[in-house]
């Protein structure tokens, strides 16, 4: 039956409260190594850490609605998040179209005529911009400190 899906609706998440805080935070310390090193392979180390992060604050917000949880649901989650990080880092949209027309280039490729390898160049110089920002942005946020201990935050929950 073709179309049968077009009119489906979500179903609402079920609340069941069954993961404690003592059980997720032992999750959480478990597989924070693994989680980090498998986020490593997929995005360098610059965005493992934030992909990490950003699994665990998932979880923690996802954690009434879940029946379980594993120090392997934490490894997915991040696993899970690097790629879409990775995948989303690929396409990264101009801050200022104005300011990278009046960019001087020429300093890139001194002899060439061809319009594809000043696009090339092009290309190559925004990515070595946006490479250098992201990890100025990343060393500025590993070098603030954490006020706030975890179990602080969730029992704020």
């Amino acid at each position: 039956m073709r179309g049968s899906h077009r009119n489906a609706h979500r179903v609402p998440s079920v609340r069941v409260d069954a993961v404690t805080l003592g059980e997720l935070e032992q999750s959480i310390l478990s597989a924070y190594s693994l989680a980090y090193d498998r986020a490593r392979t997929i995005v360098g180390d610059d965005l493992a850490f934030d992909a990490v992060h950003d699994a665990i604050v998932g979880t923690l917000a996802r954690r009434p609605f879940l029946p379980r949880v594993s120090p392997w649901y934490v490894v997915k989650a991040s696993t899970t998040n690097a790629l879409l990080r990775r995948r989303r880092e690929r396409l990264v949209p101009v801050e200022n179209v104005d300011d990278v027309a009046a960019r001087d280039r020429s300093d890139v490729v001194q002899d060439s005529g061809s319009p594809l390898a000043w696009a090339v160049a092009w290309e190559t110089i925004a990515e070595r911009e946006q490479a250098e920002r992201i990890r100025a942005e990343r060393a500025a946020a590993r070098t603030m400190p954490l006020h706030v201990p975890i179990a602080e935050i969730l029992a704020a929950k």
